[in-house]
């Protein structure tokens, strides 16, 4: 059984997973929905399969559908769990506010400040760069203002003159 079994990321280019789902779903009588949901709000609700003792996302969720939308199941998870810059697009996107963590900012900063500033360590670039790298990380990746200061071994005094708001 998954950690979160109403996520739908087990099914994505796993042919088992599927494959358990179809021969082992039941549909979800009254009854089942009044007890697993704890109320009778959802009797409307049909074609609802469950397994494990849940409703399967292979139910609500089209799976085969966003599995076309990459090319495979390594290009997926790359994607999903590794590409930070495409998390923060993605929220963006649809208006969610997305906190990294410092190893992940600090990723994404390192490999700009190299492609920018030919330097590896963003604790070592000009003052001047520092102040446009903050912003970016303030205003593109909702850092705050510890984690510049971190980062760029920037005074946190001075991170937050640069941003009041914080």
């Amino acid at each position: 059984m998954c950690s979160y079994p109403w996520g739908a990321n087990r099914f994505f280019f796993n042919g088992e997973a599927k494959c358990r789902y179809e021969s082992l779903k039941t549909l979800t009588t009254v009854r089942w929905k009044r007890n697993a949901f704890h109320s009778n709000l959802g009797d409307n609700l049909t074609g609802l399969n469950h397994l494990d003792g849940y409703v399967s996302p292979m139910c609500f969720c089209h799976i085969r559908l966003a599995e076309g939308l990459f090319i495979n199941a390594h290009h997926f998870f790359s994607k999903i769990s590794k590409s930070v810059e495409s998390s923060a697009a993605i929220a963006k996107e649809i208006g969610e506010s997305v906190f990294y963590t410092d190893n992940e900012l600090y990723s994404i900063v390192a490999q700009k400040c190299s492609k920018q500033y030919g330097c590896k360590s963003p604790a070592m670039i000009p003052a001047e760069a520092k102040v446009s790298v903050a912003k970016m990380m303030r205003f593109d990746y909702n850092s705050s203002a510890k984690q510049i200061s971190r980062i760029l071994r920037m005074e946190i005094d001075a991170v937050r003159r640069m941003f009041p708001e914080f």
